[in-house]
């Protein structure tokens, strides 16, 4: 979706990874990020909860292969400060225990790695899309608010939390 794009531009302009960057594309889902990423010369691992959803991700004819791993982020499958910067486009709200994925992401970043988060917001979690959602498919929906996320951030570890509203909506 456009907002997904936008979103997508709004992190490679904070983050400005470079071609040396190890990146993590977090709650990958179908990899289009990765795909992105790679289509701009940038090395990326995704990593998704779903196998079903990476399998999906690694058939996008993008010319080159898309390195996928099926992972929790409550417990990743890397071992500390294997990347640079991490990416997490709309899919932390998605975690039961958001604080702990927060940890796990700041202990597989480098010392001076960064992440980059774009989530709903407040009242996602009561939108007909997310309450059909979680009645349909189990998913879990829930709200991210600015002070609790800024909170958990620093307390994994995070040294400069900065929050900044994009695309807000009504």
């Amino acid at each position: 979706s456009a907002r997904l794009l936008h979103d997508f531009s709004v992190a490679l302009l904070t983050l400005q990874p470079t071609r040396d960057d190890r990146i993590l594309d977090l709650g990958a889902g179908g990899c289009w990020c990765s795909d992105l990423l790679g289509r701009l010369n940038r090395s990326s691992v995704a990593v998704d909860i779903s196998v079903d959803m990476l399998r999906t991700g690694r058939t996008r004819p993008t010319g080159g292969a898309i390195r996928a791993v099926a992972g929790d982020m409550e417990q990743l499958p890397f071992r500390a400060g294997a990347f640079t910067k991490a990416i997490c486009l709309s899919a932390i709200h998605h975690v039961p225990d958001i604080p702990a994925a927060l940890h796990e992401i700041a202990r597989v970043l480098t010392d001076d790695g960064m992440a980059f988060f774009s989530e709903p917001g407040r009242g996602h979690a009561d939108a007909p899309v997310s309450t059909a959602a979680m009645r349909d498919f189990g998913v879990l929906e829930q709200d991210i608010l600015v002070e609790d996320f800024a909170r958990w951030c620093a307390d994994a570890g995070f040294k400069d939390v900065r929050i900044k509203p994009v695309g807000v909506t009504q």
